[in-house]
């Protein structure tokens, strides 16, 4: 099941700073994240990314 609440916050977090979403990323690949946590991450990063584009485009 989907914690949408978490998704968003966790957007929001690698939005502001991209630095966590690399953490997280890294800490996935050198410490052999399991598949669901992987989908969690990408799931994250989509939503920060998309609402990031959304924001230009409105610039």
């Amino acid at each position: 099941m989907k914690d949408k609440p978490h998704d968003e916050a966790m957007a929001e977090a690698y939005r502001k700073r991209p630095g966590e979403a690399f953490a997280m990323f890294w800490a996935l690949l050198t410490k052999n994240g399991q598949p669901g946590e992987w989908r969690i991450f990408w799931r994250q990063l989509r939503k920060a990314l998309a609402s990031r584009a959304g924001e230009s485009r409105l610039s």
